[in-house]
């Protein structure tokens, strides 16, 4: 008994000081690891059509459109249950009070990559960002130019349901600096082909499949071993596979591009429960190049 008080007063000490040391790390640090500038080059136009096509590659609308609406406006809303609490999925229409209507092109890219919004406070992962943060400036500001396009909807935000000490925010600046990495690392080899590079853009960034077919740590970033390699512990506590190329049996690329058009294994099954949505929201509205590419991509992975 005594030695179980003693280590649950160290762990108090060490949470007490982690929180303190996060509370004194500022939110946005240009010398810290989550730095990047908004640059793009010279002339370049946003383009709302390109961004419908991002909208639509990160398969925006299947967190950010609001339960119950038949108009599938992302106005927000869903909840996202975890073990650390429940996020409540935000609203991004072009509203200027409760959306992001009032963002600029570098308030949106400082979200989308560093996790940092416009008034400074460090944005939970549950929005993957970390993948996000993989994504060229022009195509974030293409996907800016869409949502900016869509009807504004006066929707208000709730507050994520978290319990302590997860409720602090400013605790994830450390997270950041133990587990967050925004430079771009694919894991792909040195001599993969044009189209595999472009799957792996695809599927790292704006698709972010890594987010739920990889393993967590107990912090809940990602274990890089378990990249892709799938998680016992998916959405929802279930089961996610591997769909690495080495976690896909006997399937040939043409399969998994069949998958991830018409959302069904090479046997004639449906694919797991929550793969309907991506393949509804997201991989079906690809061009059936960028399927093929990232089936390309997905089957150049041979392990960690």
């Amino acid at each position: 008994m005594a030695g179980l008080l003693r280590r649950a007063l160290k762990g108090g000490l060490v949470l007490a000081a982690a929180v303190g040391a996060a509370l004194a790390v500022p939110a946005f640090a240009p010398g810290l690891v989550w730095s990047r500038a908004a640059t793009t080059p010279a002339g370049f136009a946003p383009s709302a059509e390109r961004g419908a096509y991002l909208y639509a590659a990160g398969g925006c609308a299947s967190c950010h459109a609001t339960p119950g609406r038949e108009d599938g406006a992302p106005a927000g809303g869903h909840e996202l249950a975890s073990p650390f609490g429940s996020f409540l999925v935000p609203n991004i229409t072009p509203d200027r009070e409760t959306g992001i209507g009032g963002w600029s092109g570098e308030d949106f890219i400082r979200a989308m990559t560093l996790g940092i919004d416009p008034k400074g406070r460090h944005l939970y992962p549950a929005f993957p960002y970390a993948s996000y943060a993989r994504m060229t400036n022009e195509d974030l500001l293409d996907l800016k130019a869409h949502l900016d396009s869509l009807e504004p909807v006066a929707r208000a935000n709730q507050p994520h349901q978290l319990g302590f000490p997860f409720s602090v925010r400013p605790g994830l600046a450390l997270w950041k600096l133990a587990f967050f990495d925004p430079t771009p690392d694919s894991r792909l080899p040195v001599a993969a082909s044009a189209a595999a590079r472009r799957g792996a853009y695809l599927a790292e960034g704006p698709g972010h499949c890594a987010e739920c077919h990889s393993d967590r740590n107990f912090a809940g970033a990602i274990r890089p071993e378990t990249w892709m390699a799938g998680t016992p512990a998916g959405p929802d506590g279930r089961r996610v596979p591997g769909i690495r190329g080495a976690d896909l049996g006997g399937w040939e690329p043409e399969d998994l591009v069949f998958a991830l058009e018409y959302g069904m294994t090479p046997d004639g099954d449906e694919l797991a429960r929550g793969m309907d949505l991506v393949v509804r929201e997201n991989t079906s509205k690809l061009t059936p190049e960028d399927r093929e590419a990232i089936a390309a991509y997905l089957m150049s992975l041979r392990g960690s």
